[in-house]
């Protein structure tokens, strides 16, 4: 999916061994693209929500990333939940890999599944509700202190052993 939004909007760029490739697009390049265009990127669900939110960001003026970033947590959290498409786990997965927050804990199926099991939190059999996301999230972020996000890598990269209990 990445490579065909590249390949889509990306400027070329001649690789080492003297073939094209294509940079990741910016917002603005995005949001040249049509729906259309966007959903033959084999984007599926994601296509409308890629299609609005790059064009509320690239209509933004310069800057709304600093402004994110300056915002504390919870806020840049909500900040980002405004775009189309962006629940909390995106907006947590953002916020720790692309801002450097990183009392972000992003949640999902294993990361649920590791926190019940080791601590006792979350309930693996039921759905994923918003407030057990929540429970989990704040649970981790007291418990892991500000760099709560590098123990959900840590978590996360051992999830394999959790595959088979």
């Amino acid at each position: 999916m990445i490579e065909n939004l590249c390949h889509a909007a990306g400027r070329p760029i001649k690789a080492p061994d003297n073939t094209i490739r294509y940079a990741f697009p910016t917002p603005e390049a995005l949001a040249t693209l049509s729906l259309e265009e966007i959903r033959g990127c084999s984007l599926g669900y994601r296509a409308p929500y890629i299609h609005k939110t790059t064009a509320a960001i690239a209509a933004d003026p310069p800057g709304w990333a600093e402004r994110i970033r300056k915002l504390p947590f919870e806020e840049a959290r909500r900040a980002l939940q405004a775009y189309p498409g962006i629940g909390p786990k995106v907006a947590d997965c953002v916020l720790l890999f692309g801002f450097q927050k990183y009392e972000s804990f992003p949640v999902d199926v294993w990361i649920r599944m590791i926190m019940h099991r080791l601590y006792g939190i979350g309930n693996p059999e039921k759905s994923l509700t918003p407030a057990e996301y929540e429970r989990i999230r704040r649970f981790a972020q007291e418990h892991f202190g500000p760099y709560a996000g590098y123990a959900q890598e840590y978590l996360f990269a051992v999830r394999e052993s959790y595959a088979d209990e």
